[in-house]
């Protein structure tokens, strides 16, 4: 009805400008762009009441370090047929079967106390973080909350510079699969290899395992 009056554009031309902005394919990251990789279980329509439309893929995200070396003025051309030509797709990679846990053989737990060798870190921060975790645990309000103690740690008088976050294409695979984790670090590393940098790639705890294990 608002769409009628001339108030807002209608649902379907919503639907083309989102169609053809997926279709106008990913901004450009220059050269001084530093990536990191996030990938995590994404879990879509999971509370319908039929169970239609319901999907469970692997999700991903490119942090961008400084956001303004990613160019986002590129051409978006509206398109008419629906096609996704332009869009942006991860092939998939099959992993072969292997033994589980290998790669956590090769994990190695660092001493927290060499987090105040950093530039970022408070001093004597290090040190507090068991107690205060037993804090927290035991229900002790004193402390502050977790977001408020991760901005005191990370105070620094220094510059910081502004991130820009971008999402990747869906993995569309079941998120917990070996395959489809290696889908992933195989983007990770060719996006990386395209800047010319080192691959950092970001999980949760149960993918990160799976992960261990393909790349030791």
């Amino acid at each position: 009805m608002l769409s009628l009056m001339g108030v807002c554009s209608s649902y379907h031309e919503a639907a083309v400008y989102q169609a053809s902005l997926i279709n106008a394919g990913t901004p450009i990251i220059h050269s001084n762009g530093f990536i990191q990789h996030v990938f995590d279980n994404a879990d879509v329509n999971v509370r319908t009441i039929d169970g239609h439309g319901t999907f469970h893929a692997m999700g991903g995200i490119q942090c961008v370090t400084p956001g303004s070396c990613v160019d986002t003025q590129i051409k978006v051309k509206r398109i008419l047929n629906g096609s996704f030509s332009g869009a942006e797709t991860i092939r998939e990679c099959s992993f072969p079967v292997r033994k589980k846990n290998m790669g956590l053989s090769l994990l190695k737990i660092e001493d927290l106390s060499k987090l105040e060798q950093g530039t970022c870190l408070n001093k004597g921060y290090a040190h507090s973080l068991f107690p205060l975790n037993v804090a927290w645990i035991v229900g002790v309000k004193s402390q502050p909350g977790w977001g408020g103690f991760m901005t005191s740690v990370m105070k620094n008088p220094g510059e910081h510079e502004t991130s820009y976050i971008m999402a990747t294409p869906f993995i569309n695979l079941d998120p917990s699969n070996m395959s489809t984790i290696f889908t992933a670090l195989h983007f990770a590393a060719e996006q990386s290899r395209k800047q010319k940098q080192t691959c950092i790639v970001t999980f949760d705890q149960p993918l990160f395992l799976k992960a261990s294990d393909i790349v030791s």
